[in-house]
């Protein structure tokens, strides 16, 4: 169940815990009471867990015990109440997001050494042609096992698209993370195209694009290759999360049409 996932129960947890503080404490502690200021100082983190267990699952496991530590303070009679209350949750936040940057930017590199990806230098003109040159792709090689014992080469591409926005009317340069996987049409088959055509941004009903998670799962680019090759590709962040999750969906599907 989603509900039991350790992101939800941390949130579940911490509402608990404020909720019972705040029904538990005068209005005069309410306000300035270390306690309230405390929890609420450490709320910033753990409402927050989701998207920092996402980045980062190691540290951000590290800071949440250090958070719950923080939280017992906070709660004993006896807490030494400046250090509980007032220093430590801002040091605490600033901590974890120097972890969190600094796993994401090895976490991927780490990942794919992992699970044996070979850097692949020298790629299809063709294919990289569709997924725009421009792009700054990385490619790498591998194969997905499915159900029934076959094995399906695939090449995993890493890349940014550069653009300009407006920011507090400035125009500033932005980069948009991009990941794609291409395979060779023989080796999927007509039905797994066509089920990610149908997972097109442009195929949602008007009710499926008021959820943002509905509209960052579709992919921005299904198409065949001159090539030979069938390639798909999401605007996503470069994360392990992200890249599995893709991978899990792509595999199901293949799984689906090999039934």
């Amino acid at each position: 169940m989603k509900l039991l996932r350790i992101e939800n129960l941390v949130v579940i947890a911490y509402a608990l815990i404020v909720g019972l503080c705040f029904l538990l404490l005068d209005p005069e502690q309410r306000r300035t009471g270390d306690v309230f200021l405390g929890l609420l100082s450490l709320s910033i983190y753990a409402f927050s867990f989701r998207v920092w267990h996402r980045i980062a699952p190691r540290s951000s496991s590290l800071f949440l015990s250090l958070h719950a530590a923080v939280v017992v303070l906070l709660l004993l009679p006896t807490r030494p109440t400046l250090v509980a209350g007032i220093l430590l949750p801002i040091p605490l936040l600033f901590s974890a997001i120097f972890c969190a940057q600094r796993e994401r930017g090895k976490a991927l590199v780490e990942w794919l050494a992992e699970k044996k990806f070979s850097n692949l230098r020298h790629v299809s003109a063709a294919l990289l042609e569709k997924l725009g040159s421009s792009n700054h792709w990385r490619c790498y090689s591998n194969t997905m096992a499915l159900g029934d014992g076959r094995q399906v080469p695939y090449l995993f591409w890493q890349g940014e698209m550069e653009g300009r926005t407006t920011i507090n009317g400035r125009p500033t340069n932005v980069r948009e993370p991009l990941i794609a996987f291409s395979f060779a049409q023989g080796d999927v088959g007509e039905r797994l195209i066509e089920e990610l055509e149908r997972m097109e941004q442009d195929k949602l009903t008007v009710f499926q694009r008021l959820r943002p998670s509905n509209q960052s799962n579709c992919p921005y680019l299904v198409d065949r290759v001159s090539d030979g090759s069938f390639v798909v590709a999401w605007s996503n962040p470069h994360l392990v999360a992200t890249v599995r999750e893709r991978l899990a969906m792509l595999r199901q599907l293949l799984d689906r049409g090999s039934a």
